[in-house]
């Protein structure tokens, strides 16, 4: 039923929604602007420090250990692919394998993350801010 021209994964940033294959994902809010930042440059590593900004703000401040940012970071990802997993396995017809989602994100060690879809696959959704 889907048409050629939907995305794969489509994510609205002012309903905090994610639709994968057109099947709604609900995401905690870190996992959600995880997989957001990794959006908007799909296909391409995204380094740790843009990562932290896009999570927690600016990174600056303190830079002495990276090890608890490291561990939120693949806490983050492993939430994100499991809340799509559970999404996914809801639905009565089962399209999409769960070997599907485990291999949207990728790690790149020591360097950051990579949504594993092209820029034609994703599309970000955000009304004009009134404010």
């Amino acid at each position: 039923r889907r048409s050629e021209a939907s995305p794969v994964l489509s994510i609205d940033l002012d309903q905090q929604l994610i639709t994968y294959k057109e099947i709604r994902v609900e995401l905690s809010s870190y996992p959600f602007k995880l997989l957001a930042a990794l959006a908007r440059t799909p296909g391409r590593v995204v380094n740790k420090v843009t990562l932290y900004d896009a999570l927690y703000g600016s990174a600056e401040k303190e830079d002495e250990d990276d090890r608890p940012y490291e561990r939120q970071l693949a806490d983050h990802k492993r939430k994100s692919l499991a809340q799509s997993r559970k999404a996914v396995g809801n639905q009565k017809k089962r399209v999409i394998l769960s070997e599907e989602i485990e291999n949207l994100i990728a790690v790149r060690r020591g360097v950051g993350y990579t949504l594993n879809l092209n820029q034609t696959e994703v599309s970000i959704h955000k009304e004009a801010a009134l404010q």
